[in-house]
């Protein structure tokens, strides 16, 4: 539901995604998800092209490899010590799951892109609903529609 997508974002807008973005990238400034500056495809879908990829110089992936992966360091940084982590924290809120929304705009996409299966640049197996309710609650053409209808 639209108010519970809302208020996730404003809790990650606090602390969570604002530090992971500039920690990721070395801003001092963050998009706001709460706000709409930023949106991504669920679930950490994509594909990159080489070109992309080399749009980066090589130091980026490796300071992000060790934030990410080699290191406790994004973990501490987003839920430090004194803060009360909950199962859903270490289950659903990992620097990787967080790292959702920003996978676009680490390869040179914008930071707000159409829902995946309106994407006119995305092969058609890219396009398959991943069955997003919010993404069908939104779209005033697929009332009315049933599932067999959006395969």
């Amino acid at each position: 539901d639209l108010d519970n997508k809302a208020c996730e974002a404003q809790v990650l807008d606090r602390f969570e995604f604002s530090e992971l973005w500039k920690n990721v990238f070395g801003s001092s400034t963050a998009p706001s998800l709460a706000a709409g500056h930023i949106n991504a495809y669920c679930c950490v879908q994509f594909m990159v092209r080489r070109e992309r990829i080399l749009l980066r110089p090589l130091g980026f992936y490796e300071r992000n490899l060790r934030y990410f992966g080699t290191t406790a360091a994004s973990y501490h940084r987003l839920f430090p010590v004194g803060r009360v982590v909950l199962g859903s924290d270490v289950y659903g809120r990992t620097p990787g799951q967080l790292a959702m929304y920003i996978w676009h705009v680490m390869f040179g996409e914008p930071l707000r892109l159409p829902r995946r299966q309106r994407d006119p640049r995305l092969p058609l197996f890219m396009k398959v609903l991943n069955v997003e309710v919010e993404a069908i609650d939104e779209d005033e053409d697929a009332a009315g529609m049933d599932f067999d209808q959006l395969a």
